[in-house]
């Protein structure tokens, strides 16, 4: 389809060599008159023999006729291929048309895609991200009552958080026991009242929770066993994603601190 644009020199060439000879027959061609023949014929030499007036306009006329007959055979050969060209041209315009079309879809695909990336990207960078600054056993139950774990969260992020539940429970591990805390027997904590934690905003919570095993308590304070808090909080910001922070304390007794478990099972931030 590329090499059809030889097509159209050719096609001005011959046209115009067709009305150039055209042209050219019509003033210096066989196209005379009777009388011109009639006085050719009598200036002739006397013993040429004559033809008859009619015989050499018949000759005429028939030369004039071959001549057109020629020109319009091939005139009607541009035609065609000038309509050939045409449809030809045509077809390859659609063509074009339909791949502007496809590529403008790709393009449109493709920025869409850009435009979603880099939302991601901003989401990513610019959203809230909740840690767990502290949390430690301020009581661990008994005769009645409930354990208590105090923990305290805050907002690192860039925009609000909001915490849509959090779980906490208490966990002694003895000293010849591997370390296996479980949260299948613990229900979720949901907030009764929207807790939204704005931008470095700090938010205390006291989390109520089952009393903890007195024998293993004992075993604690005997040293024989190491006494920890884990639990994980749930919250959702701006976009609309949920996420989860996990968290794992253990106390120690020569400091009388509670200290961050380096775990990514237990301790993490998403």
């Amino acid at each position: 389809m590329r090499k059809w644009w030889v097509f159209w020199p050719l096609y001005a060439g011959l046209m115009g060599f067709v009305l150039g000879a055209s042209f050219f027959f019509g003033m210096y061609g066989r196209n005379v008159t009777e009388g011109e023949i009639a006085s050719q014929h009598e200036k002739g030499p006397a013993n040429e023999t004559t033809k008859p007036k009619k015989d050499e306009t018949d000759e005429t006329l028939a030369f004039y006729t071959l001549w057109l007959m020629a020109f319009t055979g091939i005139l009607a050969f541009a035609t065609i291929g000038l309509g050939g060209a045409t449809v030809l041209l045509y077809a390859t315009g659609e063509k074009q048309f339909k791949f502007a079309i496809r590529s403008s879809i790709r393009q449109s695909r493709d920025m869409q895609a850009s435009i979603n990336l880099a939302r991601a990207e901003f989401t990513a960078t610019h959203r809230a991200k909740i840690i767990i600054q502290s949390a430690y056993l301020a009581f661990h139950g008994g005769n009645g009552f409930p354990a208590q774990v105090h923990f305290t969260i805050v907002n690192t992020g860039e925009t609000e958080a909001t915490i849509t539940e959090y779980t906490v429970q208490p966990y002694i591990q003895p000293t010849d026991a591997a370390f296996a805390p479980y949260f299948e027997d613990t229900t979720p904590v949901i907030p009764t009242e929207a807790m939204t934690i704005a931008l470095g905003e700090p938010a205390a919570v006291i989390a109520l929770c089952d009393p903890v095993n007195s024998q293993r308590y004992e075993a604690f304070r005997a040293g024989n066993a190491k006494l920890f808090v884990l639990g994980h909080v749930s919250y959702a910001a701006s976009d609309g994603i949920r996420r989860t922070t996990g968290f794992c304390r253990v106390y120690s007794e020569e400091t009388g601190d509670w200290h961050v478990v380096r775990d990514s099972t237990y301790e993490y931030a998403y």
